[in-house]
């Protein structure tokens, strides 16, 4: 691990004079899934929450956005978009749950940053290990054991939640379609809005759950953790006022590495997650 960080630092290092941010378009994705005349971007964004209230999560091991993409021809929607990248990337994992009529619903997502190909979720007394995630998803889990189903490789990149902190759902600027580029969250640190309604730069915040929420040519769905867990039983708590208050969309992401294997991996994907950091400090 000493040594793993220190290599890190001196990518840090390099990454310093990486230059200004260039707009992340679909001509930077590396993974997608699907086919058809379409395309649509997924943006996932890990960081730690601002307030850890009814959960059990240790904040991820990086703040950092990742990108996919997803082409589709006819009607799609947000759902069939994550259960065909969740397929198509071996190293993106979902837990999810649902109830009869309302869809999936997304409870953690997991990413195998390390790319040992070894991932799982335990609260200590049960254990799933990579085998239990049927291309990648561990489906129609109870809601409650987001919070406290913790990743077994510490090496992962993962948040779960749903009392806690949860997961928060947006789309590009309107809903229509039409972006080429990711979309931009600005120069403000937060959202404007209340509740379930609001923008944070050209990100809406989705009032939808993933199963309602369609796709058009040029949309972006985007996930992003909330800053604390919205508690209706203590509704002017420090833990629901961040989730009021301090919504964050999606900052400018990286698109997922192509698999390869071992340490080529590891300098290649460290490089590009600290220059995207460094841009996102620039911008």
């Amino acid at each position: 691990m000493k040594k793993n960080l220190s290599i890190i630092l001196i990518l840090w290092i390099v990454a310093l004079a990486a230059g200004t941010a260039q707009a992340f378009t679909f001509n930077d994705v590396n993974i997608w899934a699907g086919s058809g005349s379409n395309s649509a971007g997924l943006v996932i964004h890990w960081s730690a929450p601002e307030v850890y209230n009814n959960t059990s999560m240790p904040a991820p091991i990086a703040d950092i956005s990742v990108a996919w993409g997803y082409k589709f021809d006819g009607t799609a929607n947000a759902e069939t978009m994550m259960v065909a990248l969740a397929a198509a990337d071996p190293r993106l994992y979902l837990l999810a749950g649902g109830q009869p009529g309302l869809g999936m619903a997304i409870l953690g997502i997991g990413y195998d940053l390390n790319n040992n190909g070894v991932f799982g979720l335990s609260d200590g007394s049960t254990t799933y290990t990579a085998a239990d995630f049927a291309n990648g998803i561990l489906a129609d889990q109870p809601y409650g054991d987001a919070d406290t189903l913790l990743p077994t490789d510490p090496g992962d990149l993962y948040w779960g939640g749903w009392y806690g902190p949860n997961w928060e759902l947006w789309h590009e600027q309107g809903g229509n379609g039409g972006f080429t580029s990711a979309p931009d969250r600005g120069s403000d640190l937060y959202w404007t809005g209340s509740f379930f309604s609001g923008s944070h730069g050209e990100w809406d915040f989705s009032g939808l759950g993933i199963t309602s929420l369609s796709l058009e040519d040029g949309s972006w769905v985007g996930w992003s953790v909330a800053a604390g867990g919205l508690d209706m039983g203590d509704p002017m708590g420090e833990g629901t006022l961040a989730w009021m208050n301090h919504k964050q969309a999606p900052g400018e992401p990286l698109a997922a590495p192509v698999p390869i294997t071992g340490a080529v991996w590891l300098l290649g994907s460290g490089l590009l997650r600290l220059i995207g950091i460094c841009r996102r400090c620039a911008s």
